[in-house]
This record gives structure tokens, sequence and C-alpha cells, in this order.
């Protein structure tokens, strides 16, 4: 005799089908596999959405401001699955993405009342050379070239691949015969 298992259909609650529908909208517009899959689609799908299963909501009308805030506080205070606190600046990013499918769903007509508050972040800083050093860097260049290219790494914070890639089209001359680097 063959035993018939009877399989109950999950259920999809709206807010899983707007995630889906935001992933698909980010596919739409042309953004890169990588960032849909490993900045939205974690944050999204295994971060926000189980919390929300957690708290039964279902659709973007339970996301208030007091709601969306514990979201923020819950990510901040708890554990991750590593068993460790997470940093803020993961936190940040995990919000942001949240609050940038929020924006998507109150532009695609959906009914959202709550913001996400993101965590303050520490301003790093950037330990960069001073003018003297620079003076030294470019006086001990051996070429003319050289020291221009001091220069124009310590002048105008361009990184190493961006200077690569100028070409002279990049230079723009004005009218008083300055020149400007597009």
């Amino acid at each position: 005799m063959a035993t018939i298992s009877v399989v109950s259909p999950t259920t999809t609650s709206s807010l899983e089908v707007l995630v889906e529908d935001y992933l698909a909208s980010c596919r739409a517009r042309g953004l890169a596999p990588s960032t849909i899959n490993q900045a939205y689609r974690y944050s999204l799908v295994d971060v926000f959405l189980p919390w929300c299963r957690l708290h039964e909501i279902t659709s973007t009308s339970q996301l208030d401001q007091r709601t969306l805030d514990r979201f923020t506080g819950e990510l901040l205070s708890e554990p991750g699955k590593r068993g460790q606190l997470r940093s803020r600046h993961t936190v940040h990013h995990y919000v942001r993405s949240v609050r940038q499918l929020l924006v998507w769903c109150k532009a695609e007509g959906e009914n959202v009342s709550g913001k996400p508050q993101l965590p303050r972040l520490t301003q790093r800083v950037v330990e960069v050379l001073s003018r003297d050093e620079i003076e030294r860097l470019e006086a001990a260049a051996p070429t003319d070239r050289d020291k221009l290219i001091i220069r124009l790494l310590a002048d105008t914070g361009l990184r190493v691949g961006e200077l690569c890639g100028l070409e002279m089209d990049d230079i723009i001359t004005a009218q008083d015969r300055r020149a400007f680097l597009k």
C-alpha cells in the first residue's frame, strides 16, 4: 500500500513578495549580481525577513518607527550567527538595505510609515603625509615626470589606478589658462 504524504503549502507574506520584487527591480536596473546577492539579498532575506517572521510582521504597514527602531536596536545588542555582537558598520549596512527597500516600497504605493535609523559610525582618521614629507618625496624624485606624479597624488587624492588611467581628454583648460582634471 502506498503512503500519501500531504505537503502543506508554505505561505508567503506580502513583505516576502515585496523583497523579491525589490531584488527583481535591482536586477532590472542593471545592478551587478554580486551587489544584489552579497549586499541586498543577504541583508534582506537572511537578516531582515527572519527577524520579521520572528516578530510576526507580514506587511509594510506593520513597520512603524518603533518597530524599525527595535529592529536596529536588536541588531546592535544581540549576537549574530557567529555568537558575537555585530559591528556598527555591519548593522549600518543591514539597516541601509532595509531603508532602501522601504523607499522603493513607498514609491511603489505601499503603506510605509517608518524610516529605519542608521546607527552612527565612528569617523575613520586617515593618516596623510605632511606637506614637508610630500616636498621631500618630490625632491627625491629622479625625473620631472615622477615629481608630477607625486604632486598629483598628493594634491588631488587620486588613486594610483585613476592616475594610470588619465588621458589627455581628462585635462580641461579654462579660459584663464588654468588646467583641471576631469
